[in-house]
């Protein structure tokens, strides 16, 4: 149940369809939806991949088997049929980045496309004109709550501007960061994200939490579009986090499981989703900010410290469960923080990805070994 929540909730993040709160991004930063994307990108891949490394590894040290390659259909078949399918999100993605046409009328030449290509290939199931009325009517529906929520968004957001309250927030938070720096500030913006996102959509906790901390974040020295993301990654973790932890309570109901053990998981599974917004807060290399070098160094820390927290989370019994599990989760957060702090692609920072990458050489090696002997 949690696997399952937190991959889900991922989707928000995750391009080269977002949730709708990155159309929202690029309208207040005034860029292109193709720039929020290619930001998202590498935090989004962490996210993914260190999910799937504490999912392999958990089912390694327990003997979970998949099902049999022979039993899976053969994958260009598969394709094959489903072609109709991939064809309206191809549309989608080329007007989108290949033209950069808005999302709206992107989104309005797939439906298109996709009406046509049924009209072609099945035109006697494919839906009628009168079929498409019902559509516009569902989709008007469907974004009631989006305008509901956007609206009461607009209502506190007003509030808050005629009664001073978001810039004496501003400043409260602009005092935290000169006595104590950026990083206790970055650790009270992310509280009361969670806080505020409690029960409330993402796209509406951004909206509010963006007007109201995002020009503290910038005024202390933060890229505006880690500052927004920073605001993003935390907005959708609320549906995490516990006590409230909406995506994995309505997981747990259908699983039939524990609501509490499942919110526990949730957030170890989703660890990398607390850290990176730190990291790329400091390090804006991570959103595709800088040069090649800078990147790719990055990359090789990043990933390096999150497969060894995978390894170190997946299950107690990793590195035998006593102080080198703690060393090596210490070395990854270590690693992590050196990548953020340290100048990208300088000697000292290409000298933490090494050890990294040398680490994650080595733990695989080890964990191989244990693996089998527990299994034995």
């Amino acid at each position: 149940a949690a696997i399952e929540a937190v991959a889900s909730n991922g989707g928000q993040i995750a391009p080269p369809v977002m949730g709708a709160t990155a159309f929202v991004i690029a309208e207040f930063l005034q860029i292109s939806y193709a720039e929020v994307v290619l930001a998202a990108m590498l935090p989004a891949a962490a996210y993914y991949l260190m999910l799937y490394l504490q999912v392999d590894r958990y089912a390694a040290a327990h003997d979970l088997v998949g099902v049999n390659r022979s039993d899976l259909p053969p994958l260009g078949p598969v394709l094959v049929k489903a072609w109709p399918l991939i064809f309206p999100l191809g549309v989608l993605i080329y007007f989108l980045f290949g033209l950069g046409y808005s999302p709206g009328k992107s989104a309005l030449y797939s439906a298109a496309a996709s009406y046509a290509l049924y009209l072609v290939t099945a035109p006697r199931s494919a839906p009628r004109f009168g079929v498409l009325l019902d559509v516009a009517r569902n989709a008007g529906m469907t974004l009631i709550p989006v305008l509901l929520v956007c609206a009461v968004a607009g209502i506190i957001i007003g509030t808050i501007n005629i009664t001073g309250l978001g810039f004496a927030l501003t400043l409260a938070l602009g005092k935290i960061a000169q006595l104590g720096g950026v990083l206790p500030l970055l650790l009270v913006t992310a509280l009361i994200a969670i806080v505020l996102g409690v029960g409330m959509p993402t796209t509406g906790v951004y909206v509010i939490v963006s007007v109201l901390l995002a020009p503290a974040l910038v005024k202390a020295g933060i890229e505006e579009m880690a500052a927004h993301f920073f605001i993003f990654y935390f907005g959708l973790l609320s549906m995490l986090t516990p006590p409230v932890a909406i995506a994995s309570y309505a997981a747990a109901s259908l699983a039939e499981s524990d609501m509490w053990r499942t919110g526990v998981t949730g957030v170890r599974l989703a660890i990398v989703a607390y850290l990176i917004p730190f990291v790329f807060a400091f390090n804006t290399s991570l959103l595709l900010e800088g040069n090649f070098m800078e990147i790719i160094v990055s990359c090789a820390g990043i990933f390096a410290a999150g497969f060894l927290l995978a390894e170190v989370l997946a299950w107690r019994g990793a590195f035998g469960g006593g102080f080198l599990r703690v060393a090596v989760g210490a070395l990854a957060v270590f690693i992590g923080a050196g990548i953020a702090i340290l100048e990208p692609a300088s000697p000292w920072a290409i000298a933490v990805a090494v050890l990294g990458i040398t680490t994650v050489i080595a733990v695989r090696r080890f964990t191989a070994g244990a693996i089998q002997q527990t299994a034995n």
